[in-house]
């Protein structure tokens, strides 16, 4: 695969994240070009949630530098380069919304915070109806979001920040919990997206469900970065199929709405 010569998406450099005065994970050493598809592994606890909170600006940099797209990590620039997918849909629940009302969240931050809702543009919903059309749900748009299953959320999800137009997807754990079937269908997005531009980076336990569109493995373990590499290098065990749990290396923190849905992105 030949990579783009621009500056890389992703540049990490002796980075060290934590919080207070504890250092979770150190000593990172990562370059992420665009077009890449690298999953980020490892057992739990081991510090990846650390790291992707790192990248967001959601965890401190104790040492070294951290950018994304040249910037700062947890700079306003950075943030509105990510679109962040979440493992889980937590709206749910709390609210009652259609799946086309939570992708036009992610236009938010292409609307000034002072702008009535109805100024949303016509280019605006058609962006929404594009991104819901990417991932297969353009005939659920109306739907209300509760009612969908597992993989038709994780896909809303993946709509929701594609609107945003990031240049790079952080995924955590896009296929956990749904079945072979939707894990295949969420693989086929995910190809799409990066036949569309995109450069992601998804968190997993599941390397097999992925294999087709990972370009390059990263292993977490003890708190630094043990592998990075292609994946059919790996060693034994590198790619543990663990169920995945919520990691309990940091402290909880909620993800503000401008990482949940930033901009940029491949169109």
């Amino acid at each position: 695969m030949q990579l783009s010569t621009t500056p890389p998406v992703i540049q990490l450099s002796g980075a060290a994240f934590g919080y207070g005065d504890r250092t979770v994970v150190s000593g990172l050493d990562l370059t992420v070009h665009r077009g890449e598809v690298v999953a980020v592994l490892g057992p739990n606890g081991a510090g990846k949630s650390t790291l992707v909170k790192g990248l967001l600006g959601l965890a401190e940099r104790h040492d070294g530098s951290s950018r994304i797209l040249g910037h700062e990590a947890g700079s306003a620039e950075a943030r509105a380069g990510i679109g962040y997918v979440p493992q889980r849909h937590t709206l749910a629940s709390a609210v009652r919304a259609t799946a086309a009302e939570i992708v036009t969240m992610g236009r938010t931050v292409r609307t000034p915070w002072w702008a009535p809702w109805r100024s949303r543009s016509a280019a605006d919903r058609s962006l929404v109806e594009e991104s819901l059309a990417v991932v297969g749900l353009g005939d659920l748009a109306s739907h209300d979001v509760a009612t969908l299953s597992g993989g038709q959320q994780r896909r809303v999800l993946i709509a929701r920040a594609l609107a945003s137009e990031p240049e790079v997807f952080l995924m955590d754990e896009p296929t956990a919990g749904v079945d072979r079937g939707h894990q295949q269908v969420l693989v086929a997005v995910m190809r799409r997206l990066v036949e569309r531009g995109a450069t992601l980076v998804i968190v997993t336990h599941e390397l097999d469900a992925l294999a087709e569109i990972v370009t390059r493995a990263v292993v977490v373990r003890g708190g630094g970065i043990s592998f990075d590499g292609a994946p059919e290098q790996l060693s034994p065990g590198d790619d543990a199929h663990a169920h995945h749990d919520d990691e309990d290396d940091s402290p909880p923190t909620s993800v503000p709405t401008t990482i949940l849905t930033t901009k940029g992105g491949p169109r």
